[in-house]
């Protein structure tokens, strides 16, 4: 059957809005972002080119940031393509959009508390963007190779001061003994890395369960790491300064 599917979505910090990602289904090749209101009514629609693969509203609900690639990435593999990040205000009209290298992985965002910066994580690569001007303040394509892992999540402070991205070794292969690596990095700013901190999980298992890390928090500036496992919860000292 064919159709229309979500793909993605975000509410605003207050639940009034709802932002939806949605697709044609199965092609895939027509994409739109739907905002909902409280009353169950859509407000707008826009369409987006390439395939929406996240989808960010601030807690206001006045920024809709929405992270898309081009079709022919996913047809010929082409990583001279770029990733598009684009900015759409709560009437729908795009404000900018911003291109970045294409890296495979999970997208771990953060904005900061008054809106005006996001930071990305995907792949081994972060950046930190000026969402009034739609410009890189800077990037790091290699930030996760002191890890030798991709970005799989990300904890920062409400000003973005501290910012804190983990990954994991795991790779989906399961072994009667395994040692999982899990690397938690927590970087200042100005994307100077200030700690990194290695987790491992040795264990043994018979059956599908794999140790993995689902959260990392962090505390008092980076001094403190609260991370959430599978297996267990645990403090780790993060940052000395």
């Amino acid at each position: 059957k064919s159709g229309y599917a979500v793909s993605t979505f975000d509410f605003s910090e207050d639940g009034k809005y709802v932002g939806l990602a949605v697709y044609n289904f199965p092609i895939g090749d027509t994409n739109l972002v739907v905002m909902f209101n409280d009353k169950e009514k859509d407000t707008w629609k826009r369409q987006i080119s390439g395939r929406i693969n996240r989808l960010l509203l601030s807690p206001s609900g006045n920024k809709i940031i929405v992270f898309s690639t081009p079709y022919e990435y996913y047809t010929t593999g082409d990583t001279s393509l770029k990733e598009h990040v684009q900015l759409l205000n709560n009437y729908g009209n795009l404000i900018w959009t911003l291109k970045v290298p294409i890296e495979p992985g999970w997208y771990a965002t953060r904005l900061s508390y008054d809106e005006k910066e996001l930071v990305i994580g995907i792949g081994k690569s972060c950046y930190l963007i000026d969402l009034s001007k739609g410009k890189l303040i800077w990037a790091n394509r290699k930030v996760m190779n002191e890890c030798s892992t991709a970005i799989k999540g990300i904890d920062a402070s409400p000003n973005l001061n501290i910012i804190s991205f983990w990954g994991s070794s795991y790779a989906g292969a399961i072994s009667s003994e395994k040692n999982e690596e899990n690397c938690v990095l927590i970087l200042n700013k100005e994307g100077k890395i200030l700690n990194k901190t290695h987790i491992s999980f040795n264990y043994t298992t018979k059956g599908p369960f794999i140790p993995q890390i689902k959260r990392v928090s962090v505390f008092n500036d980076g001094k403190f790491l609260q991370v959430i496992s599978t297996k267990s919860i645990k403090i780790y000292e993060g940052r000395s300064k």
